[in-house]
């Protein structure tokens, strides 16, 4: 695809668009240029699709343990493990972690908020450039 940056390879045509189009509003709206803009899409899709893959990969029963637990089980029991000395950071880490994972079926807000960290880097990393990033704030986009 002409003109398509080169982290879109194998990518779907209607994505490509989408990107494409996406490219030419921050291009327009907040004065980024083509490589920033590709940067904060490649950045923003990588993200998202490993945050998917992974609640996916955390619902998904465990391989050859036909009705028993899904991948969330062994995370969960490694989770615990490392708390086992009781220390407190251990611990906290552990329960944030536990959060985290969430329960099958309901990912927890960790993943959105995965995502807004990225947003949030995005937005300190254009305020230091010199663009117009007065007329959104990536970093507060609803993503859903």
């Amino acid at each position: 695809m002409a003109g398509t940056p080169p982290s879109m390879a194998g990518t779907p045509p209607s994505m490509a668009r989408l990107s494409t189009e996406i490219t030419a509003y921050l291009m327009a709206e907040l004065g980024c240029d083509v490589r920033s803009a590709a940067l904060v899409i490649a950045t923003v899709g990588d993200m998202a699709i490993d945050s998917h893959l992974t609640v996916e990969a955390l619902d998904a029963p465990v391989p050859g343990v036909a009705g028993g637990p899904t991948g969330r089980d062994p995370t969960l029991r490694l989770v615990d493990a490392a708390a086992v000395g009781g220390e407190a950071v251990a611990v906290a880490y552990a329960d944030v972690t536990r959060a985290a994972v969430g329960s099958p079926g309901r990912p927890s807000a960790w993943w959105r908020d995965k995502i807004e960290l990225v947003l949030d880097g995005v937005e300190y990393r254009l305020q230091r450039e010199p663009v117009a990033w007065t007329a959104l704030r990536l970093g507060r986009l609803h993503v859903d």
